[in-house]
């Protein structure tokens, strides 16, 4: 990909405690502006080499699961990247609240991308 083309990334919001509860990070990712991948480096390398393909101006979009056996999944953000350090990615969050239902494509991990717009893509980016 040209280094100016826009990219698009879906990301997860959910940690797991130690204990294997499920906390729900997106009230902090919007608060603060951010999200965040919590493996460490090397934990999972699939998703390590997604997030350094991730670049300021690339659309990134908070995803949750319709439920087991669904499909689909929520669109719950969109926003627009505007740095990274390291596993922290800095977003200006453009849309919260939302509740967009869309077909998965397979995106049910922590972070999924680059893609590039496609209708797929426009369903989930629409503003």
């Amino acid at each position: 990909m040209s280094q100016n083309q826009r990219q698009y990334f879906l990301v997860g919001a959910t940690a797991y405690e130690i204990d294997g509860a499920k906390v729900d990070c997106y009230p902090e990712f919007i608060s603060k502006g951010i999200w965040e991948m919590y493996y460490g480096s090397g934990q999972m390398p699939k998703y390590d080499e997604r997030l350094k393909q991730i670049q300021p101006g690339d659309r990134i979009a908070i995803k949750t699961m319709a439920g087991r056996g669904s499909e689909d999944i929520y669109i719950r953000a969109i926003g627009v990247v505007k740095h990274i350090q390291g596993t922290l990615v800095v977003v200006d969050w453009k849309l919260t609240g939302l509740n967009r239902k869309v077909e998965s494509k397979g995106c049910y991990g922590t972070i999924h991308g680059p893609y590039l717009k496609d209708n797929w893509i426009r369903k989930v980016f629409s503003l």
